[in-house]
């Protein structure tokens, strides 16, 4: 993404008409803001993620040798309290996902 930013850059200098180059350099502002923010977003659902599957880990580990009848009922609290973290996780992907879907609709309209 660096180079199309850096080959836009460069586009400008080359233009003649002040408020062409101008709106031009705007609209790389905001695209360049747009890209960091969506950046930003999928990091922070990538950290959760390895926090999720860190606890995920930890508790296969632990049920591994300790599967037996008299577990199952504790284990649906821990599933739970388990689903309920996978579900944070998923909303936040779905979150960093609408951002970067978005971020390409712009880019493509910008483009286009």
């Amino acid at each position: 993404m660096r180079d199309l930013f850096d080959e836009w850059e460069q586009e400008l200098k080359e233009y003649q008409n002040k408020e062409l180059r101008r709106s031009r350099a705007e609209k790389l502002k905001v695209t360049q803001k747009r890209y960091k923010e969506m950046l930003a977003s999928m990091h922070r659902a990538e950290t959760t993620m390895a926090a999720v599957l860190k606890i995920f880990r930890d508790n296969v580990l632990f049920l591994k040798p300790n599967l037996k009848a008299q577990a199952i009922g504790p284990l649906q609290f821990e599933f739970a309290d388990l689903k309920g973290e996978i579900d944070i996780l998923v909303r936040e992907m779905n979150a960093a996902i609408l951002s970067s879907n978005a971020f390409i609709a712009e880019i493509n309209l910008k483009v286009g």
